[in-house]
């Protein structure tokens, strides 16, 4: 039986379209955030959830670096079509964007719980310090989420250079922190009905937010 020659790709036209999907998204996000904190700072109202949101534009801009340089050696084309070269730099920003990913998603929900603070009256003490342990919890899982990523192999270049031997994660770890990285929140959609409950249907803000409203739109953005 003769072995299955290597498809030709002339062009890499599914890459182009993710470049294109991410440069977008980045720019749409981008303006939003720039609208946000020009409003802000225009009515002196700028605080840590402005500061913390522009922290993840900033890690979101590394993102998308790493996913065009991911495009240029790669991404979208049969792995069978790439030179041990480009393979090298294909894991290497598949590596970074992982990282950016992790910590800009922290940063976005450290954000959303900042505002959420600003919601809720600080006579609420017990709401406050249940936002805050959801904060701390958020912050350690990405710290030990990040040193997982980092830890994966001794040393790190082993990672990437091919060449390059290195002790790495076994098989099932590497899926493990994968599907750790991938899914590890909730779905967006009881975020949004806790959103539409704060912003539309409660009177009072100061004594209706709930502690399920509060979870619910940290978690699921």
């Amino acid at each position: 039986m003769a072995a299955p020659s290597i498809p030709k790709q002339n062009s890499n036209v599914r890459g182009m379209t993710i470049s294109s999907i991410s440069l977008v998204t980045f720019t749409v996000a981008a303006n939003l955030v720039f609208l946000r904190m020009y409003v802000r700072i225009r009515r002196h109202k700028t605080g840590w959830d402005d500061y913390t949101i522009c922290i993840a534009l900033a890690l979101s801009l590394l993102g998308t670096v790493a996913n065009v340089y991911q495009v240029a050696n790669g991404t979208g084309r049969h792995i069978e079509t790439l030179t041990p070269e480009q393979l090298s730099e294909f894991i290497k920003w598949t590596f970074v964007e992982g990282v950016a990913f992790v910590i800009s998603t922290c940063f976005v929900k450290l954000s959303v719980c900042t505002f959420i603070l600003r919601l809720i009256d600080k006579t609420r003490r017990i709401m406050h310090y249940f936002v805050y342990v959801l904060m701390g919890f958020l912050i350690v899982s990405t710290l030990g989420l990040v040193i997982a990523l980092l830890a994966q192999c001794r040393p790190l270049k082993a990672l990437y250079v091919l060449d390059l031997k290195g002790k790495c994660y076994s098989k099932n770890v590497s899926t493990a922190v994968a599907y750790c990285q991938a899914g590890k929140f909730p779905s967006p959609c009881t975020a949004s009905f806790s959103a539409l409950r704060i912003g539309f249907l409660h009177t009072n803000l100061s004594t209706d937010v709930t502690y399920d409203d509060a979870a619910n739109i940290v978690f699921a953005v």
